[in-house]
Formats: C-alpha cells, sequence, structure tokens
C-alpha cells in the first residue's frame, strides 16, 4: 500500500499545476482513484477526481462520493456555470443502471481554480462496477472522461 501511495504522489506531483490539493490529499489517503491525466480540449473543465469508497454496502444507504473539477482560465463563479450536466456511464458492471443529472445545485468551492459536486450510489447486486464521469453544457462540448471503480459487497 504504501508502494502505491508513492506511486500516486510522484504522478500527482508529475501531472499537477496550481489547484491539485484535493489529488494531493487523495493519493496520500490511499484512495482507491487513479490521477488523471488532463486532455487538451476547447472545453475548460477538466474531471480531475473522484472521491468515492472502494466498497457500497448492498441494500444499504445511498453511499455519496464527490466530483472535483479544475479550471485554469474560469473566472469564479460566473464560468463554472457552462457545464449543466453530468453523466455516469457503465465501463463494466454486471447489473448497474447508467445515470444522469444537473450537478449545479450540489456545486461546492474548493479553491479558485477547482470545484466540487456531491453524488450518490446505491448498490442492489454483488458485483465490481466501473464508472465513466464526464460533465457536458448545452451545445454537447465535454470533458475528459474519468473512470472510478467500486465494488458492491
Amino acid at each position: 500500500m504504501a508502494l502505491k501511495i508513492k506511486i500516486n504522489l510522484l504522478l500527482v506531483s508529475l501531472v499537477c499545476t496550481l489547484g491539485c490539493g484535493v489529488l494531493q490529499d487523495l493519493a496520500e489517503s490511499g484512495s482507491n482513484q487513479a490521477v488523471p491525466t488532463p486532455t487538451a480540449t476547447a472545453f475548460p473543465l477538466i474531471v480531475r477526481a473522484v472521491e468515492f469508497p472502494q466498497r457500497v454496502e448492498i441494500q444499504g444507504d445511498a453511499t455519496d462520493g464527490w466530483v472535483y473539477l479544475y479550471c485554469q482560465d474560469c473566472s469564479m463563479p460566473k464560468d463554472w456555470e457552462i457545464f449543466e450536466h453530468v453523466s455516469f456511464s457503465v465501463v463494466e458492471a454486471d447489473d448497474f443502471t447508467a445515470f444522469d443529472f444537473d450537478p449545479r445545485p450540489w456545486i461546492e468551492m474548493v479553491s479558485a481554480s477547482e470545484i466540487r459536486f456531491a453524488f450518490n450510489i446505491r448498490c442492489g447486486t454483488p458485483q465490481q462496477v466501473t464508472l465513466e464521469v464526464m460533465v457536458s453544457n448545452a451545445v454537447g462540448e465535454q470533458s475528459n472522461p474519468y473512470a472510478f471503480s467500486f465494488t458492491c459487497e
């Protein structure tokens, strides 16, 4: 586990510029989430991290998580309103339904260049799940995809 954390910290230091505090925190905590590789796009928002537990209890209460977005050139808070849709697509699962929603009511400022919004997931079937999250705006521009995994038990 210590080696994984050290590797994650090294990747964070290679990938990050200013505003990467949440990735540093995730790497130091041993989170199961991989460090994203930002891609060049006209859409200014980058999904930088997903904070979600590795295990979700079946038939239990909804499990809460956070999606962290980075925007180097955004003026706060007006520019954060450019996105209005988030989609969670199923990459791998036995029995899991994709979902989407408007995350704007749940946005919280993290720093001048970073925000986060909440989501929650329920599991009904024991399985390994990999989801991909992306945000988009009204004209169809999209952020980078960001995959994360968890186990329903």
